[in-house]
């Protein structure tokens, strides 16, 4: 077993003419200082130090035995000159040795299994903790790390959080993904600037009221009903407050330099109190129950709005988002977007969901690259968006189309979503015009026929399961095909398939298919590619098959009973 380190006092020692640099041990300081041979009980930890500390240099053995290398050793002169230490997910348990790295400024061990930091007691200099994911549910050790600046233990089972209260000098605290109902013991850690205590069983935030430094804060997924607390907080600029039972934004009105908000899964009925925030950038409040987008009027400088899931029946004060790159307003009320017009920087508009039917107004948006329609059922007429020079994603699921010929003129096409819209063989048809296009959702559309798809030789993703395809030989005309999804469809055979060289995923389960020759001559079809042939009438003559496939160790799902 190696030697423990010997501790001297530093007063013993030599010391450097002059004053110590910052963030170094000086000749005055109250400490020990460890010296010669470290040990460090667990193995990983070890490891990870004779990784990142310089090889100590090769004593003298002349006149020795020199047979074999010498053992790997960790001195304390190197540990107690390393300033910071990040090993995460390495199953570090024991902090032993550590107590000799007497002048790390930072140490990082996330996803470890550590439970006790007495080690640290000994670091002086120690500044930043980061323990994300370990074990360490008794905070009294933590308490005495008086110079901890940045704390970080998300995910560790913490209910107890007294003995933070004593630290002081914290202007950072991870606790995240804890057991913590209460947060008073925080109220004295007034010099706070970001504070995060999302997913645990807070109810109020009456201690945040003195953290008047706050600059970012994240309580969400907690059981929060009022923002009362933050009234006088004028330095916030960041709010995670998702998924608590927040009434109303209003006190935090006074926080007029705000940058972003996120506030989905809330109580809200209205955005009133971020009227005087003019420089908003971002705000979130999907799930909850808006009814006005007015208070948005003059944020100028906001690009994204996110009010999805609520009841917003007019876009009152949206025409004035001149920088607005991306709004969402899916599952409404809005009957129209006439708001949008001039918004010359929107890049995406989602308005899925609501009774919209006339796109006109979308047609005025010259770098408007995605839309999402429909939902409802109803045919919108898509017309108007001919000649959209830069639009690449076009979403219209749960429609009616009767026709497809504006994406002929669509030039930047890349990706159509149809899923559960009913075409006709003329808009199935149709869908080959787009001779850009990489990616093809058809899924419950009732396509049948999809050779006209042929032109299509950039397309890299077909999904068009549950519709009456039974020849698949078009797909022959797709060299750079990655994944195919046609579950659910009367395939008569899968010929077609023999010479994608790129394929990776191909779903063929729930068809009539009888074989798999097309599979089985394609031997780029290989090294973790997935088969899936399931509630097929494939039978125990096609285990042969199925041996040839995964022998080119692919992975074929199936319910056969292959040997």
């Amino acid at each position: 077993m190696l030697a423990r380190a010997a501790l001297l006092p530093l007063v013993a020692l030599a010391a450097c003419a002059g004053d110590p640099p910052p963030g170094t041990i000086g000749s005055g300081d109250d400490i020990e200082l460890c010296v010669g041979e470290v040990e460090v009980p667990d193995e990983a930890l070890r490891t990870l130090l004779l990784a990142v500390l310089p090889e100590p240099e090769p004593e003298d053995t002349s006149g020795g035995d020199t047979d074999g290398e010498p053992e790997s050793v960790v001195l304390a002169e190197q540990l107690r000159k390393l300033p910071g230490l990040r090993g995460p997910m390495l199953g570090i348990k024991d902090l032993r040795g550590l107590e000799c790295a007497q002048g790390l400024l930072s140490l990082g061990l996330s996803g470890n299994d550590i439970d006790d930091v007495t080690p640290l007691l000994d670091l002086p200099l120690l500044e930043e903790l980061q323990l994300s994911d370990n074990e360490l549910v008794d905070l009294r050790t933590v308490g005495e790390l008086r110079g901890l600046r940045k704390l970080v233990l998300d995910g560790n089972g913490i209910s107890d959080i007294g003995p933070l209260g004593q630290l002081t000098g914290l202007t950072y605290v991870d606790l995240g993904r804890n057991e913590i109902a209460s947060v008073e013991p925080l109220r004295p850690l007034v010099d706070m600037i970001g504070l995060v205590l999302e997913d645990n069983q807070v109810t109020d935030i009456d201690a945040l009221a003195p953290m008047t430094a706050l600059f970012s804060l994240d309580v969400s997924d907690n059981e929060i009903a009022s923002l009362a607390p933050l009234a006088d907080h004028d330095n916030l600029h960041f709010v995670d407050l998702e998924g608590n039972r927040i009434g109303t934004l209003a006190p935090l009105a006074s926080a007029t330099g705000m940058i972003s908000i996120q506030v989905s899964r809330n109580e809200l009925e209205d955005i009133e109190g971020i009227e005087g925030m003019l420089e908003l950038d971002r705000l979130s409040a999907q799930e909850n129950r808006v009814r006005s987008t007015a208070p948005v009027a003059g944020l100028t400088l906001m690009s994204v709005l996110d009010l999805g899931k609520n009841q917003v029946d007019s876009l009152a004060g949206v025409e004035t988002l001149v920088n607005l790159r991306r709004l969402a307003l899916a599952d409404n009320q809005v009957a129209g977007v006439e708001a949008v017009m001039g918004l010359a920087e929107l890049r995406e508009l989602d308005v899925r969901n609501n009774p919209v039917t006339d796109l006109r107004p979308v047609a005025t948006l010259p770098l408007l690259g995605a839309l999402f329609v429909g939902g409802t059922g109803a045919a919108i007429d898509l017309s108007p968006l001919a000649g959209a020079t830069v639009l690449r994603r076009l979403v219209y699921e749960n429609g009616v189309a009767d026709q497809l010929a504006v994406l002929g003129e669509l030039p930047m096409i890349e990706a159509v979503q149809l899923g559960d819209t009913k075409l006709s063989a003329q808009a199935v048809a149709d869908i080959g015009l787009a001779t850009s296009l990489q990616s093809v959702h058809i899924d419950r559309t009732g396509a049948a026929d999809i050779s006209a798809l042929a032109s299509l030789s950039l397309l890299e993703v077909l999904r068009a399961e549950d519709n009456a395809i039974t020849d698949l030989a078009v797909l022959a005309s797709f060299p750079d095909l990655v994944e195919a999804r046609l579950a659910g469809n009367p395939l008569a055979g899968l010929a077609g398939l023999e010479t994608q060289e790129f394929l990776a995923e191909l779903d063929v389960s729930r068809t009539p298919i009888t074989g798999l020759d097309a599979v089985v001559a394609n031997e780029t079809f290989r090294n973790g590619d997935v088969l899936d042939v399931r509630e097929t009438a494939l039978d125990a003559d096609d285990c042969a098959g199925i041996a040839v496939v995964t022998g080119r160790d692919a992975i074929v799902e199936s319910d056969l009973a292959c040997p």
